[in-house]
């Protein structure tokens, strides 16, 4: 599903929401994101992955496939860009160059298939997402099953506050524990998501997509209401 496509799809169900249902819905998942780092009660975290597969028209859940991360509610940090590939460069990244750039490798691997950076490679970088898969259970006992199973695994990063969601995948681990975020995204995620907006404050919801097929498409979405 291309960014178009998923587009069209906000604007059938806002054809379909008044204004007021909109403006309540968002004010609730506001109130969810403003919580304490974590998960929600099981029956808000049900209302909320309902809302949330109608509203984008894939389906979006906390839990996918027996795999939960520590927090769905949290706090996402600013990370810099990855190196995509052993001889990347800052210079070589299309925007937001004053975020910098890791000196080493994401906690995933390289942005590559078969050695070279493709389309989704960059995309991929682009719009990452780092989440502490170290704390899953059974990640001490086999990391690399998990490690596998959670490479470029595509989520949704949700700011109820601005009305604004992106589509990404993860592609690092972190942050640490200490660092009291429970989340880190790239620099495009971060200044797309009007993340650290003064209303936000790096506030956040973040679920997993369920996309056997592979068709959505990673990038930002815009949530604010708009019936035509």
């Amino acid at each position: 599903m291309t960014n178009s496509a998923q587009s069209s799809q906000l604007e059938a169900l806002y054809a379909q929401l008044t204004r007021e249902e909109h403006t309540a819905v968002m004010d609730k998942m506001s109130q969810m994101a403003q919580q304490a780092a974590g998960h929600l009660p099981k029956q808000d975290e049900l209302y909320l992955e309902q809302q949330l597969t109608d509203l984008f028209g894939f389906e979006v859940v906390a839990e996918l496939e027996d795999i939960r991360l520590p927090h769905s509610i949290g706090v996402m940090q600013a990370a810099p860009h990855l190196r995509r590939y052993p001889t990347d460069t800052l210079a070589t990244h299309q925007r937001i160059h004053s975020a910098g750039i890791r000196n080493v490798r994401g906690g995933f691997g390289w942005f590559t298939e078969m050695g070279q950076l493709t389309a989704t490679g960059v995309l991929q970088e682009e719009y990452y997402f780092a989440v502490q898969a170290e704390f899953l259970p059974g990640w001490q006992s086999s990391p690399s099953l998990l490690r596998s199973w959670l490479k470029f695994r595509k989520m949704v990063m949700i700011n109820p506050g601005d009305q604004r969601a992106v589509v990404g995948c993860i592609g690092d681990l972190g942050p640490s524990e200490w660092m009291h975020y429970q989340f880190a995204g790239s620099p495009e995620t971060i200044r797309d998501g009007k993340v650290w907006s003064p209303q936000t404050r790096g506030h956040v919801l973040l679920f997993f997509i369920n996309d056997p097929m592979n068709q959505v498409q990673l990038g930002p979405l815009d949530l604010r209401y708009d019936p035509h």
